[in-house]
């Protein structure tokens, strides 16, 4: 909604001016596959997750506002990928740092690219890298996931279909051969393994 603390002070003195009422919603934490990964943090499913890695790797010609943008990447795409995070593990950042950049073949005026690491007040380290200037091989719009915990890992791809189902299943396999360590595989053909 802003590009900076002040931008955002502005809008709250408006909304308070003129009685309208401000809102923020992350639309993306009610994506049901991150839904399903968040539950299987809260069942416990690859134990207490010590860190979390999302890739976003696209390169989108939009033309227009966004290719004259200062920090594209950072304010129009990632803070979403950063709340699904924060949505994933419960946990809020306490500390981050961020290099942000603009890679060579950039089409971009601003910095398209990123690499941003949080620390997370439950302990865990979220690990951000972005670019939106990424010819070839891209990521979903979701994000390549990959969140290790300390039973297992899970990693999804950002376009298989994560369901209650299939963590169940995952779940009960691993109480049947009595496996310490789960993965959980949803690849680009929707195939599951465990």
């Amino acid at each position: 909604m802003s590009a900076n603390l002040e931008q955002a002070k502005e809008i709250i003195q408006v909304s308070e001016a003129t009685g309208r009422t401000l809102s923020v919603m992350q639309n993306r934490r009610y994506d049901a596959n991150i839904r399903a990964l968040r539950e299987m943090i809260q069942f416990g499913t690859i134990g207490k997750p010590g860190m979390v890695n999302a890739d976003f790797f696209i390169g989108p010609h939009f033309g227009g506002f966004r290719e004259l943008m200062d920090s594209p990447l950072i304010v129009d795409m990632a803070i979403h990928t950063f709340d699904q995070a924060r949505f994933i593990l419960g946990a809020d950042p306490v500390s981050v740092y961020c290099h942000e950049f603009n890679p060579t073949g950039s089409w971009y005026q601003g910095n398209a690219a990123a690499i941003c690491i949080y620390e997370m007040s439950d302990g865990s380290v979220f690990c951000y890298r972005g670019s939106w200037c990424a010819e070839g091989a891209s990521t979903s719009w979701e994000s390549d996931w990959r969140i290790t915990g300390e039973k297992g890992t899970a990693i999804w791809d950002g376009i298989g279909a994560l369901t209650r189902k299939s963590l169940l299943q995952a779940l009960i396999i691993k109480k049947i051969i009595h496996e310490p360590i789960m993965i959980l595989i949803i690849s680009r053909k929707k195939v599951i393994r465990v």
